[in-house]
């Protein structure tokens, strides 16, 4: 699965973008402050607002994005995502399948089938308890036919296409957020949730002023010296790659600093 077209309008500074990549691997290049990291900003939040991988991805996002607090979190704070909140904000991202990643749809139908009958009945990500009782009521086993109905359209229309689309729309007036093709949010999710812990489809890293500027202090302690993880981070990871007497070195500087009362202080740099 690979990202092949994104538009976006509205969103923060960027008033409006239409771009289609066609290679492998893109790079966005410009001056400071112009919007390259809300480029991946806009394909973060139509993600993880329209196809949630876990129960707070999506307020987990918006509060990143300082469009939400989560002391008031049905309130979207509407001049952290847009100049103009007179106007909709819409972000459409369209991703072009593999082979393997069809075949992977195909593979887990009957977990689809019983997500998008959840989602139906407004029952995503409950209590598996919840979910049985619901599915064996005659309610349940209604929702399940209507979304085999549902599936099998999508599924011929995705052979066909072969490809996915997250397309959010955000009405600040209003208060709404939607999205186009909801079936096609829960295939999304189905794929990353099939993945271990670990692995993803969608990762994002945040540009190196998201970090703290200077030098930032390292306060040790000599109940820390016990710790090897405290070097991992000051003086490098300690693995088969490093020597034993660098990460000895490491360790009897910190001692010297804890025993003197002091601070270790180092440099966070991209």
């Amino acid at each position: 699965m690979k990202l092949s077209r994104l538009r976006i309008q509205n969103f923060r500074a960027l008033e409006e973008i239409d771009v289609e990549f066609d290679t492998q691997v893109s790079v966005i290049i410009g001056p400071n402050a112009v919007g390259k990291t809300t480029i991946l900003d806009a394909i973060r939040l139509a993600k993880g607002v329209l196809a949630p991988r876990t129960l707070q991805e999506t307020n987990q996002i918006l509060q990143s994005l300082g469009a939400m607090s989560p002391h008031m979190p049905q309130k979207l704070f509407s001049k952290a995502l847009t100049n103009k909140p007179d106007k909709k904000l819409v972000i459409k991202c369209t991703y072009e399948l593999a082979d393997q990643d069809i075949k992977k749809i195909l593979e887990l139908i009957p977990n689809i089938r019983q997500n998008l009958a959840q989602q139906n009945a407004g029952l995503a990500f409950s209590a598996p308890a919840q979910v049985v009782a619901y599915l064996s009521s005659q309610a349940g086993q209604e929702a399940l036919k209507r979304a085999d109905t549902e599936l099998n359209g999508e599924i011929t229309s995705l052979g066909r296409t072969k490809q996915i689309e997250l397309n959010l729309t955000i009405n600040f007036q209003t208060g709404q957020i939607t999205g186009e093709h909801p079936i096609q949010h829960i295939l999304f999710s189905a794929i990353e949730q099939s993945l271990p812990p670990h692995t993803t489809l969608f990762s994002y890293f945040p540009a190196d002023r998201a970090l703290p500027f200077g030098e930032q202090p390292v306060q040790l302690g000599m109940a820390d010296l016990k710790n090897p993880l405290i070097f991992s981070d000051v003086c490098g990871r300690r693995d088969s790659a490093a020597s034993d007497s660098y990460f000895g070195s490491c360790r009897d500087g910190a001692s010297k600093w804890a025993s003197r009362g002091s601070r270790a202080v180092g440099s966070r740099r991209s």
